[in-house]
């Protein structure tokens, strides 16, 4: 007969590391990969149009104006831009305000406060369609070199009301910087939206931050998905 041994503790305590150990490394996993789906949905699935598979993104700081604002209007969507611009210092995404109602030919972004009734209008006027029921909309144009060249944002001000006003501006500017998809994944994320649900956010989430910087600082327009994922892999925190 084999007597029975009783495992030692410092044995046992080894066990237990190393199965919490396994556990944490494959939550790590589940993450990343979680991540890297969030990624390239935010980047390379545009809402609306098509962008083939590549990413598009500004090659300079891109100039912001706003048109028929209220004065309320106006202290958001400097908000708003000043927010982005932070998350971005020292990129060429780095939006800049240049004022209320400048000449057109002075910015790329432009941003404009209209009733719902005016939105369609408005669209076809510019070269776009607008999706009735959206109390929200952008559009962006680019070049042969997949660089952004010029952006629209909508906003129905009749439609949404002041508390919202700062959660719209933000998700419709963040998208006119080259982030168009929108993912079921991350609730804090300014890019949420899942079935009939859409987010709330009225700041950038750490990740969206880190997104964004990413694009600015390792990524170049025109990229597929191959070298959108080759980058993440090579530089995206562990």
């Amino acid at each position: 007969m084999i007597p029975f041994v009783r495992p030692a503790r410092a044995d046992l305590a080894r066990c237990l590391f190393s199965l919490f150990l396994a556990v944490g490394l494959s939550a790590c996993a589940t993450r990343r990969a979680t991540i890297r789906d969030w990624a390239q949905d935010v980047t390379l699935s545009p809402e609306y149009g098509s962008q083939d598979g590549r990413l598009v993104r500004w090659a300079r700081r891109p100039r912001v104006g706003v048109y028929r604002p209220s004065s309320l209007e106006v202290l958001e969507i400097e908000w708003v831009v000043s927010h982005l611009a932070k998350a971005l210092v020292g990129t060429a995404g780095a939006p800049v305000l240049v004022g209320v109602d400048p000449p057109t030919e002075t910015v790329d972004i432009e941003v404009h406060l209209l009733p719902a009734a005016e939105l369609d209008g408005f669209a076809r006027r510019h070269g776009f369609r607008y999706t009735p029921g959206s109390h929200g909309y952008f559009r962006m144009f680019w070049d042969e070199q997949w660089q952004l060249k010029r952006a629209y944002v909508m906003l129905a001000r009749d439609e949404i009301r002041p508390a919202s006003l700062r959660h719209y501006a933000l998700e419709e500017l963040t998208q006119c910087l080259g982030f168009a998809g929108d993912t079921p994944h991350f609730a804090d994320s300014v890019f949420f939206s899942r079935g009939g649900s859409v987010g709330r956010a009225r700041t950038l989430s750490p990740l969206d931050r880190q997104l964004l910087r990413f694009v600015y600082t390792r990524v170049s327009p025109g990229a597929d998905r191959s070298t959108l994922l080759a980058a993440f892999d090579r530089h995206w925190p562990r």
